[in-house]
């Protein structure tokens, strides 16, 4: 996709809204702590604050949800639990993007994160833009959880971006500090695309909503997405 290039609001007849930066929340649902997920999700942050984003990052593996027992999420759970919710879907509700990073587990998303999002009402992405994730060990499966959660997020109402990442552990480096880092010059590269495209988006949905211009309804999932992987190129 190229860049989006979004003519000034002056040529437009209208003045341009003040200036402000894009607010982004990062899930990563990975229950183990230093994990690939978890620096794949930082270096996507860094990237993201790069192009003047207001990032957060909710690494679940640091900050569980409690489980949600019911539609609403909160039968049976302490204040503490309820607290910890509420702030969760108060997050979610203010960011306009989100990103969605989990490992390979049973050939899908992790269940850490399904549970996180039961969390969340019906529309609950609603005009927000959503990226997504993935890590798996080996090449040939490392995507298989962003076909699964591209429905989800649809279902959410969120504009999925075309672009998306899948990485295996070639693409990382495990040093003898403990500390894990991105091996891939090329991973580097797609991680600065999607979060030009994720800012882009953004941009052009509030430069929508200025202009009161309807957007595409997003109930449904898009059939015609791709989906990126560093070893793998584009996927229908």
């Amino acid at each position: 996709m190229n860049d989006m290039i979004l003519p000034p609001l002056s040529n437009l007849g209208v003045q341009p809204a003040p200036a402000r930066q894009a607010r982004v929340l990062l899930i990563s649902g990975s229950i183990t702590k230093n994990s690939r997920t978890h620096c794949l999700v930082d270096s996507v942050a860094e990237a993201l604050h790069g192009l003047a984003a207001q990032c957060s990052v909710w690494h679940l593996a640091h900050r569980p949800m409690p489980l949600a027992t019911c539609e609403n999420g909160m039968a049976g759970q302490s204040e503490e639990q309820r607290a910890v919710a509420q702030e969760f879907r108060a997050a979610v509700s203010a960011a306009e993007a989100i990103v969605l990073a989990t490992p390979v587990y049973h050939g899908s998303y992790s269940g850490t994160l399904k549970n996180a999002l039961d969390h969340l009402g019906k529309g609950a992405f609603a005009g927000k833009v959503v990226g997504l994730l993935s890590h798996g060990s080996k090449a040939m499966t490392c995507g298989q959880p962003i076909e699964h959660l591209r429905p989800v997020a649809a279902n959410l109402q969120a504009h999925v971006l075309s672009t998306q990442l899948s990485t295996c552990d070639a693409d990382f480096l495990h040093r003898s500090d403990e500390r894990t880092t991105i091996e891939s010059g090329e991973l580097t590269d797609r991680i600065r695309r999607l979060a030009s495209e994720l800012i882009h988006l953004c941009q052009a949905l509030e430069l929508a909503a200025y202009l009161q211009v309807p957007t595409l309804d997003r109930k449904q999932p898009a059939q015609d997405a791709q989906v990126y992987s560093h070893t793998k190129g584009f996927t229908s």
